[in-house]
């Protein structure tokens, strides 16, 4: 709600552009508002495809969810090895519901087998029964499809003694998933918005550090 409202104050006061929202559930809300009123929009990083499908006024400059949920299907399944995935999905959001959805169709795709789909609601979230639901679900690798709260989750079945592999999608680069357990994560992956060509010299540091374990 808080993000159509705040797109309705912007083309009402005659804005020229949009820029934003983070979260796929957010740019969908602005989206139609901007689409409406004919104010060109664009998001830096909502990956979600239906946002840019809304209409002509509405760009993004990243790449979907489309791509990253394949290419971790195909990272799992031909680098990490992994033949069976538990998947975990936060109902309340758009962006995690099609991200799920990808990387499930992709890995089957592959020859991979998805031992259950673990869904929860994020404000209803209660990481002791997640734990307790997957007990006994030997799966390879675990795909969130969440945001932050994915730290969490992973951090309790790793000290459960869950030996699955964590993977995930480009909200794990947010620094409040750091903050929220990701840090504690002793072998982890995820697809992020970055590539080795990034002239900076954050980006050089980590390339240079890299190479050097190689």
């Amino acid at each position: 709600i808080g993000s159509s409202v705040a797109a309705e104050m912007a083309v009402s006061r005659g804005a020229l552009a949009i820029i934003g929202a983070a979260w796929s559930s957010h740019s969908i809300a602005a989206a139609k508002v901007a689409q409406q009123g004919g104010v060109p929009m664009i998001t830096n990083i909502s990956t979600n495809p239906e946002i840019t499908r809304i209409g002509d006024y509405i760009f993004r400059a990243c790449y979907t969810d489309e791509f990253q949920g394949y290419i971790m299907a195909v990272f799992a399944r031909e680098e990490l090895k992994a033949d069976t995935a538990l998947i975990f999905t936060d109902l309340t959001s758009d962006y995690s519901i099609d991200l799920a959805r990808i990387f499930a169709e992709h890995f089957r795709q592959r020859g991979g087998r998805v031992l259950m789909e673990c869904e929860y609601k994020l404000k209803q979230l209660e990481i002791d029964r997640i734990v307790e639901r997957t007990a006994g679900i030997d799966a390879d690798l675990y795909f969130f499809s969440g945001h932050d709260e994915s730290a969490s989750i992973a951090e309790e079945l790793q000290r459960a003694g869950r030996r699955a592999i964590p993977t995930g999608g480009d909200a794990w680069g947010e620094k409040i998933f750091m903050q929220r357990g990701g840090d504690k994560l002793k072998n982890a992956y995820y697809c992020v918005h970055w590539s080795a060509d990034m002239d900076s010299e954050l980006s050089r540091n980590f390339v240079k550090k890299y190479k050097d374990l190689e």
